[in-house]
């Protein structure tokens, strides 16, 4: 299912250092997996919705956070190659996490995932959409490699939220 919600905007008032001016969230709900490739793809994890957000405005120099959670990366025969985590704006790359997992025993690893990514709002920062997208490094050998959302009892949610911070 597919919910987003505006907790808070901003108006024509000047805020102090530090406030939060505006967050925008998506939680995608789906128990399931998301395949990864070595191609960047928008994170749909069970075909629950894209992790992304449209229609994003603001301020030049302000703080962008963007939190995104609820799911593991899992891997198998990861050795030591990477798999990456992106932040987009619309085709334009904002920020990167990149991780590897070795195991010693080829063992099936997941990792839980809550990421932070803070980037400096550029200039004409309108009406943009921000999503998230992972893919794993192209010389990684053959494997599964996945995000997962599981759960037992409830459903799993998966999370976006973006915000606006006065600099």
């Amino acid at each position: 299912s597919y919910s987003q919600y505006d907790t808070f905007e901003k108006s024509n008032t000047t805020f102090p250092a530090g406030h939060v001016i505006q967050t925008k969230y998506v939680i995608r709900t789906a128990t399931g997996t998301q395949s990864l490739s070595n191609s960047m793809a928008v994170v749909n994890i069970a075909s629950g919705g894209n992790l992304e957000i449209g229609s994003v405005s603001m301020t030049q120099n302000n703080l962008c956070v963007c939190t995104v959670g609820g799911f593991n990366m899992y891997s198998e025969t990861d050795g030591t190659y990477s798999t990456f985590i992106e932040i987009y704006d619309g085709a334009t790359v904002r920020a990167t996490y990149e991780w590897y997992m070795d195991q010693d025993s080829g063992e099936h690893l997941h990792l839980p995932l809550t990421l932070e990514f803070p980037f400096v709002v550029p200039a004409s920062f309108s009406s943009k959409t921000i999503s998230v997208r992972a893919a794993y490094q192209t010389s990684r050998p053959s494997g599964n490699h996945m995000l997962t959302v599981r759960t037992t009892g409830n459903d799993a949610q998966a999370f976006l939220r973006i915000q606006e911070i006065q600099l």
